[in-house]
């Protein structure tokens, strides 16, 4: 579900899994029989998790990970050498469940600390974001902010201009399309489509049209499309 990314030669092994795990509280290595494979196992608030990718083992595959958020220019692509958090097998088909998504947020926002790390990654949006961005981003939601969307999701513009979002599905929302006709306003579609990621996901998906109103920012009639696609424009 996350990915951890490195620069190369600096992915960690055990001993700096169990550093972490001892000066952050936030984690308990569970099973390391097999750490020379480059995977252990760790439990967080009662659940277990694979790290897949570890040192002295190869790095795990990382797939096209093409939104990136808070990173320099210059980050390479590929971006560097994978560590995966995975579900463990007692949580196959859970992956959905917001109690899981938080944990493992909350477990890759604890991991982000480790030395030589370049970035952070949702696999379920294909986005990378900075360590320090992601950490700061997933303790305060967990803490009771809004969720965290450049975290945990993504917003792309169309062929169109059209301002989409990725992701949100998977956590229990609805990716959206927000029309984006007035350029003078295209500076306030990222504020709304965050405002709008927000709510979809406290909420769930919008079964009809309706018109949703944002204090201080301004309301969006939304609509279902094909695809389940919400289309989003400006009242």
């Amino acid at each position: 579900m996350a990915c951890l990314v490195f620069e190369s030669g600096r992915r960690p092994g055990l001993a700096a899994i169990k550093a972490c795990s001892a000066g952050t509280g936030a984690f308990t290595v569970s099973h390391a029989d097999d750490a020379a494979s480059g995977w252990i196992e760790v439990l967080r608030d009662g659940l277990t998790f694979d790290l897949v990718g570890l040192s002295p083992g190869g790095p795990a595959d990382l797939p096209s990970m093409p939104h990136r958020f808070n990173l320099p220019a210059t980050t390479p692509d590929p971006p560097g050498e994978a560590v995966i958090i995975a579900l463990g097998p007692h949580l196959a088909g859970s992956e959905r469940l917001m109690p899981v998504i938080r944990t493992v947020a909350g477990l890759a926002a604890a991991l982000s600390g480790l030395d030589g790390i370049r970035a952070v990654g949702w696999l379920p949006s294909k986005s990378l974001s900075s360590a320090n961005w992601f950490e700061s981003a997933i303790t305060a939601w967990l803490d009771g902010g809004p969720f965290p969307s450049l975290a945990l999701a993504a917003f792309y513009r169309n062929r169109i201009g059209n301002l989409c979002s990725t992701g949100l599905s998977f956590a229990g929302g609805q990716d959206f399309e927000l029309a984006s006709a007035d350029p003078d306003l295209a500076a306030d579609d990222g504020r709304l489509a965050m405002r709008l990621a927000d709510w979809l996901v406290a909420n769930g998906p919008a079964e009809a049209a309706k018109t949703i109103e944002f204090p201080g920012c301004g309301a969006l009639r939304v609509e279902p499309g094909p695809g389940g696609l919400l289309s989003a424009s400006r009242v």
